[in-house]
């Protein structure tokens, strides 16, 4: 019988021994560190705070910001910029300071957040004294996968959500503020990024609005109200917020989809996409609502607004006009439903005919509400002008109070109809006109030219007669819509102040 070997006892055991336990040790530092690592991305240690005190329109504000290791696709780190409303006297946050607004970042927006906050998100803090914070995103957006094969970070599998959440905790930690629901005010892909918030974290989330996604997600009655709004002539948002009107229409979301469509950021840009100042205070005032009704919220109903919010939200129409029929056979009169309906002051808008420029309806109509008109699109190619007449004396004559001063504004083509037209009515009704650039000769026009008429024109035309009707802006009117829109207001200043 063969006996067992053993193994030796010597130095070979030994440093076998050794081996193993090095080996261990190794195994067990780095589980260590990764663990480490894991609780640092979980925990989400602000770094590098740097805070100050911002004294704007009377409104005392402690701005700051902070570094964030995410390790996230092309994101390493973040930076979160925020603004608290602050009371100088007892050095803390107001106590409204618990209501938390998280303005999700759009599409390459972080290398403008660089400078810190916008006025559109102090103004959260300002009007309503409530905190609100953004953060910078390098994570290019997109509805699925980037081309670099990341997720975007408008949905949860970018990995960013449970950022956006843990940021108002350590706002909440640091500054000794109460728990509170958040509320999301955003645009453009930001936007998007809100609607999926509010599909992830139902519970979390009060309310948002949002204006100029393009995006369509499955909100239902299940989830927080919201307010899909976007510039008229931004055709991508334009078709979102009529998917929203037919669901908010459908009877099975009420008071959860609230839509509106409202002016540019800038008449002048070509792209017309960024809110305007108008629907920026649309969306606080909405969301602002929201905090007055958390208990209502909380069971699940949908916004009630009081009745100051229903009056504001009214100016904003709920469907686009360039929809309509320009060059229907019969004439088309189409109200401005934002207009003051007790104005006795009615404007009737002949534009050219195709329209001159994109969203022109839009823009001039909510300006001629704004300067306390009731104004009117006139569209239609009929036949003759007899069905102009029947149908404009049908409805001057069809109100308890008819208007006192009417005005027929025309451009290009449109001008000319005005100006016949203003000649067929019975002098009776004080018709003033104010028309663009004419079609008709400058001779024919001076032969009857009276106080109660203007033509404008772009440049100077040559051998036309000297008259007071006759005027040439030093600007061009050339593709300026301000330059229009200030002719309109002045118009209007001049109309009022001759009653």
């Amino acid at each position: 019988m063969i006996p067992l070997s053993r193994k030796p006892s010597g130095v070979q055991g030994r440093g076998r021994l050794w081996f193993f336990l090095a080996g261990g040790g190794l195994l067990l530092l780095a589980a260590l560190l990764c663990f480490g690592r894991n609780v640092d991305i979980l925990s989400l240690r602000p770094r590098k705070i740097q805070e100050r005190i911002l004294h704007r329109e009377g409104k005392t504000l402690l701005v700051g910001r902070f570094r964030l290791k995410v390790n996230l696709p092309l994101n390493p780190w973040t930076t979160v910029h925020y603004a608290i409303p602050w009371d100088k006297d007892n050095n803390r946050p107001l106590p409204s300071a618990s209501q938390i607004c998280f303005w999700p970042p759009y599409d390459n927006e972080i290398s403008s957040l660089r400078a810190g906050l916008y006025p559109r998100h102090l103004d959260f803090c300002q009007r309503f004294g409530w905190t609100v914070f953004t953060l910078g995103i390098d994570t290019p957006y997109s509805q699925g996968y980037t081309p670099e094969g990341y997720p975007s970070y408008v949905t949860a599998a970018g990995g960013w959500f449970p950022v956006f959440l843990a940021i108002p905790q350590i706002l909440r930690q640091r500054h000794g503020l109460a728990k509170e629901k958040l509320v999301l005010a955003s645009s453009s892909s930001g936007g998007t990024l809100a609607q999926n918030l509010c599909l992830t974290y139902p519970q979390e989330i009060l309310a948002a609005a949002w204006c100029g996604s393009g995006a369509l997600l499955p909100l239902s009655r299940e989830y927080p109200p919201v307010l899909a709004t976007s510039v008229w002539g931004d055709m991508a948002g334009v078709s979102a917020v009529q998917e929203y009107q037919a669901l908010a229409k459908d009877g099975e979301c009420p008071g959860k989809i609230w839509t509106a469509l409202g002016p540019p950021q800038s008449v002048e840009l070509p792209q017309r996409h960024a809110p305007s100042e108008e629907l920026l205070a649309l969306m606080q005032d909405f969301l602002w609502e929201a905090t007055q009704q958390k208990e209502r919220l909380a069971q699940g109903e949908g916004l009630s607004p009081s009745q100051e919010f229903l009056q504001t939200w009214r100016w904003f129409p709920q469907e686009e006009l360039l929809d309509k029929p320009w060059n229907s056979p019969e004439p088309q009169l189409i109200p401005w439903s934002a207009c003051p309906q007790e104005a006795q002051d009615w404007v009737f808008y002949f534009p050219g005919q195709p329209p001159q420029w994109d969203t022109e309806y839009e823009d001039t109509l909510y300006w001629l509400g704004k300067c306390g008109m009731r104004a009117f699109l006139c569209l239609g190619t009929p036949k003759n002008l007899e069905s102009w007449k029947t149908t404009l004396s049908q409805l001057l004559t069809s109100p308890k109070h008819p208007p006192r001063h009417l005005l027929f504004l025309g451009r290009d083509s449109g001008a000319d109809l005005a100006w016949t037209l203003q000649k067929e009515f019975d002098p009776s009704w004080k018709i003033r006109l104010c028309a663009l650039e004419p079609n008709l000769p400058p001779h024919l026009l001076a032969q009857d030219a009276h106080a109660d008429q203007a033509f404008y024109y772009h440049h100077p035309l040559l051998n036309t007669p000297t008259h007071p009707s006759f005027h040439f802006p030093e600007s061009p009117w050339d593709e300026n819509r301000t330059a229009w829109l200030q002719f309109l207001e002045e118009i209007c200043v001049e109309l009022i102040e001759n009653k």
